[in-house]
């Protein structure tokens, strides 16, 4: 088995909030089997969501190179920058995403003692620029701001070890912060996170000793998901030690994704994921963190929390 995921996420000057995931994957309808979602939120608008899954047919890359298309959707990367293409009727994004910072490469982190059963997390783009064009509600918007980019590569299907995925994310202009990883299933003794810290043109730190306790939730009536609303967060090792709490403070967008499969990937799906949802939510930091014994640093900001819930 194999699923390679891109996950994009682009917050605009305007305000608007773009999460784009181009996947391939060897689970469902065959070898190479590709899409590309696209969900986005306008600063005072609804949140919309068109997806798109193809097989093998329209998939194509090069060996060695980030140069990929599905459909008439595509990735093309050169040493610093990424272009993402893709349209739908409603959404579309046609984004130059240009790096601020260095990209992160982090070793993979195996499931099991023979190291057959992997996931291979990193991040081309920490802390970049973007600029580019959205589509919303069929018109094409002019955009600039800040965009990250995660490669997700694993041997393994997400049903198999995961029970819920976060993602914590902040950009600004200057720093990007990011906490990111999953929840185990009973099979596995703990799940995985990362932190990382980039300022400038600078990843200050990366460290998965980290610790994301929920202490707050609510419960959605239609999934019944108890939906973490607030975290403790705590990270210490021999660089760094930080601490403080991430409080929810406005609904972005959540969704079933079954609901938004073709019917033949939803039949499939059914086989693996009892009850998938994802949740999304405007956050605020109130963080402080030393870094290397130096002086103590605030972090007061706003961001997005993304939760993945894949198995009940």
């Amino acid at each position: 088995q194999y699923f390679q995921t891109w996950n994009f996420y682009f917050h605009s000057t305007a305000g608007h909030h773009v999460f784009a995931n181009f996947v391939i994957s060897n689970l469902g309808i065959g070898d190479n089997a590709c899409g590309l979602n696209i969900s986005m939120t306008a600063p005072r608008g609804k949140p919309d969501i068109q997806t798109e899954q193809l097989s093998g047919d329209e998939f194509s890359g090069k060996v060695n190179k980030l140069a990929l298309r599905c459909g008439s959707s595509s990735i093309k990367a050169t040493n610093n920058s990424l272009h993402l293409k893709g349209e739908y009727s409603r959404l579309g994004l046609d984004l130059q995403i240009t790096r601020k910072a260095p990209g992160l490469a982090i070793k993979p982190f195996y499931l099991d003692a023979d190291k057959s059963d992997y996931v291979h997390f990193n991040m081309p783009h920490v802390h970049s620029s973007a600029k580019g064009r959205i589509k919303w509600k069929g018109k094409w918007i002019d955009v600039t701001g800040h965009a990250m980019v995660a490669h997700v590569n694993q041997s393994v299907g997400l049903h198999d070890y995961s029970m819920r995925w976060n993602r914590i994310r902040s950009l600004t202009d200057d720093m990007t912060l990011l906490v990111g990883g999953f929840e185990a299933t009973d099979e596995f003794e703990e799940g995985y996170n990362l932190l990382v810290i980039a300022k400038n043109d600078r990843i200050l730190h990366a460290t998965n000793q980290v610790k994301v306790k929920p202490v707050r939730f609510s419960l959605h009536d239609e999934s019944d998901y108890q939906v973490p609303r607030a975290f403790e967060l705590i990270a210490k090792d021999q660089r760094l030690d930080l601490a403080g709490t991430v409080k929810t403070y406005q609904q972005i967008d959540e969704f079933e994704v079954l609901g938004h499969m073709s019917w033949i990937i939803r039949v499939i799906a059914k086989a693996f994921f009892a009850n998938p949802w994802i949740f999304r939510n405007g956050i605020e930091f109130n963080l402080r963190y030393q870094l290397d014994q130096g002086p103590s640093t605030q972090i007061l900001t706003k961001g997005v929390h993304e939760i993945i819930f894949v198995n009940d």
